[in-house]
């Protein structure tokens, strides 16, 4: 789905949705977004702010003091409504999380936003919300420095619980941290082969820069409170063979002490949502299938072997 999902969205994917809250006191509130048959759509976490509040109390009592959904309250009041999005990134959801949304799925997409009222726009409340697994948008980004760290911060202290990780897409100034951290993977003789870390980034800054330029180029990183703990680094081209979009995973890796956590899986299907909401009809990449533990993890995700995948180096 585009970018604007709000409550709208939501109808447009499950149906009909009412607001469950679950928790409310006077500056916030925490709402499952739930479905006739009970599936759970979303949830936010509201933190109403005091300007807002003072400039409409008839409306935000009549908003607290009810099952009702924030936008279309001000709406039926004749109020103009807008979503200021600071961010899009993906959560590595807690096991209780799992349990809400009755998925197996490690991960969901998450928005960081200002609820703003009247013309002028002002802020009625910061809004963080976590969509179903089965949601999907077709860019992750932080358009305010720090959005993506509050928002998680967030999510944390409502499920108190740590995630292991979040996925974001790359920034600029992280290119430095993700040249490293693509080293540990790509400093074999098969692939770059360059064994010093500091050679190798001083000769891939160059690519790395026209990488973060390239509009068809998608690179993800894992991380935590630590730091970058794995990366993903794809491509979206026209093909032939597929009459249409095709999504190219060119790399994945996720450092050793952080396998086996659902990391790697997480990167693919972050990319493989992301392909899909920008038109890519297939995804594919290349691996070693002969190699066990890389078919099963592959296979599990359901990819299967097309052909083997031969190449040549021009010398240049």
């Amino acid at each position: 789905m585009k970018n604007e999902l709000g409550t709208d969205g939501l109808k447009a994917k499950f149906g009909k949705v009412k607001p469950e809250v679950i928790y409310q006191d006077g500056s916030r509130r925490v709402t499952l977004v739930k479905a006739e048959d009970g599936v759970i759509g979303a949830c936010s976490i509201v933190r109403f702010d005091d300007f807002g509040i003072k400039c409409m109390p008839e409306i935000h009592e009549k908003i607290v003091k009810g099952q009702r959904f924030i936008g279309e309250t001000f709406k039926a009041h004749g109020v103009p409504v807008s979503r200021d999005e600071k961010c899009v990134f993906v959560y590595g959801l807690p096991k209780e999380v799992q349990k809400t949304f009755n998925t197996e799925l490690r991960e969901s997409f998450c928005k960081g936003l200002t609820f703003r009222i009247g013309h002028v726009g002002i802020p009625y409340a910061s809004i963080t919300e976590l969509y179903s697994p089965e949601i999907g948008f077709n860019d992750l980004f932080e358009k305010e420095e720090g959005s993506v760290k509050l928002a998680v911060e967030e999510l944390e202290q409502e499920f108190k619980e740590d995630s292991n990780y979040f996925i974001t897409r790359l920034k600029p100034e992280e290119l430095d941290s993700y040249l490293k951290l693509a080293y540990e993977f790509l400093k074999k003789p098969a692939h770059v082969g360059i064994e010093n870390q500091d050679e190798f980034v001083k000769q891939t800054l160059e690519t790395g820069i026209g990488l973060l330029m390239d509009s068809n180029t998608i690179q993800l990183v894992a991380q935590n409170k630590a730091g970058f703990i794995g990366y993903l680094a794809a491509n979206i081209h026209p093909a032939l063979h597929v009459n249409g979009l095709e999504c190219m995973i060119r790399e994945l890796y996720v450092k050793n002490e952080f396998r086996r956590m659902g990391v790697a899986s997480s990167l693919v299907r972050t990319v493989e949502k992301l392909a899909q909401e920008r038109g890519s009809k297939r995804v594919s990449l290349a691996t070693n299938m002969g190699d066990e533990m890389q078919h099963s993890f592959y296979s599990g995700l359901g990819y299967q072997r097309r052909c083997d995948f031969d190449v040549k180096y021009l010398g240049v």
